[in-house]
């Protein structure tokens, strides 16, 4: 005999015959296991009670109990067939303002907001990646950012930017990095990721800044220092008109206008030592000889 705790109907009690105290109970194989119930199914007239070891009294009323007992455990099977489904989860999002309460029905969802609850980013990550609904929405955020920093760099005083003929003497293509660096971050970093090799190699910092310089330039025609420096080299090497022509629509280079214009400020003032050296030998002779003038 074991205690147990059961649910019997009160309309058990009303139908049975009371057994005496001097009556002889054989030994019954019918005992009641220990069971706890919670289902919303079962009536309001169920009562459910834990009981000292007892003896089964009679078998009526004990296959009435059991008859009770299997109808509760089906619905117990059937609740927890039932809740195999993914049950819906609420998020509750509290500001100053308002207060949103939202209702997760995905199950890719509901395992992202899993992995963010437990503090695990890479997982809710990659769960929320995988999921064919909010991975378009997660690669349009990144071009809004990639686009709001090309912005600020256009707007900064960024060396892309630069018409100094100084910045051009002293090109560099680390001072490029380090600018991209310092303004687009992020759009660095996808071009370190598509340029990313096994073995290192040593034109990896010129071939991403020359990437992201033709993408620059295309959408910003000032962001044009790198093609600036490829215009002179190919103009000091006696590069033809037709050259340039066909380079420019793929923002490689600048106009042959544009090359012209920088060679005459590379010239300018490249005669000044010369007119100095002849002022100097100038005054020098009339002090000599006042009547002395040099003409050249």
């Amino acid at each position: 005999m074991i205690p147990s705790t059961y649910c019997i109907d009160s309309s058990i009690d009303s139908t049975h015959t009371p057994v005496t105290d001097d009556a002889v109970i054989p030994p019954s194989p019918y005992m009641i296991s220990s069971t706890n119930f919670i289902d919303s199914s079962i009536s309001s007239n169920t009562s459910c009670y834990t009981s000292t070891p007892t003896p089964i009294a009679s078998v009526v009323p004990a296959l009435s109990v059991c008859s009770q007992l299997l109808s509760c455990d089906s619905s117990v099977s059937a609740n927890m067939a039932q809740s195999n489904v993914s049950p819906t989860v609420t998020v509750v999002r509290r500001s100053t303002k308002r207060t949103d309460v939202m209702n997760i029905h995905t199950p890719s969802r509901k395992r992202a907001l899993s992995s963010f609850s437990r503090g695990n980013d890479m997982t809710a990550i990659r769960e929320c990646f995988q999921n064919q609904k909010i991975r378009p929405n997660i690669i349009r955020k990144v071009g809004q950012l990639i686009r709001k920093e090309i912005k600020a760099l256009s707007s900064s005083n960024s060396i892309l930017k630069s018409k100094s003929s100084a910045d051009l003497k002293q090109f560099r293509w680390n001072a490029i990095y380090d600018d991209l660096r310092d303004k687009a971050p992020f759009f660095l970093s996808i071009m370190e990721s598509a340029t990313k090799t096994r073995a290192t190699r040593k034109n990896t910092c010129a071939v991403i800044c020359l990437c992201t310089t033709i993408l620059l330039k295309y959408r910003y025609r000032e962001l044009n220092f790198v093609q600036k420096i490829i215009s002179l080299i190919l103009y000091a090497s006696h590069a033809s008109k037709e050259v340039f022509s066909r380079l420019m629509p793929l923002e490689l280079v600048v106009s042959r206008s544009t090359v012209i214009s920088l060679v005459d400020e590379f010239g300018k003032d490249h005669d000044a030592l010369v007119k100095t050296w002849q002022s100097n030998i100038t005054n020098s002779l009339a002090l000599i000889n006042p009547r002395f003038h040099l003409v050249l």
